[in-house]
């Protein structure tokens, strides 16, 4: 019995084979340029920095009242 494979997996194979074959005809200096290139656009998408993680206030400046008194 013959497997069904699915139109999505079909369509990223070609995508992903068309890709490897165009790769291949391009010189090797432009093939690093491209590589460098993506390799830096998807560093920029995905770093992290401390703009994204605000630092913590101290504690005098979250407590906007006194702490309640305790009786004697």
């Amino acid at each position: 019995m013959a497997r069904k494979t699915p139109l999505s997996d079909t369509a990223s194979r070609t995508t992903l084979a068309v890709g490897r074959v165009v790769i291949r005809a391009l010189p090797a200096r432009l093939r690093k340029l491209i590589d460098d290139r993506l390799f830096y656009a998807i560093f920029q998408l995905t770093r992290a920095t401390n703009d994204h993680y605000p630092q913590p206030r101290p504690m005098e400046e979250d407590s906007q009242t006194e702490p309640p008194e305790e009786d004697p």
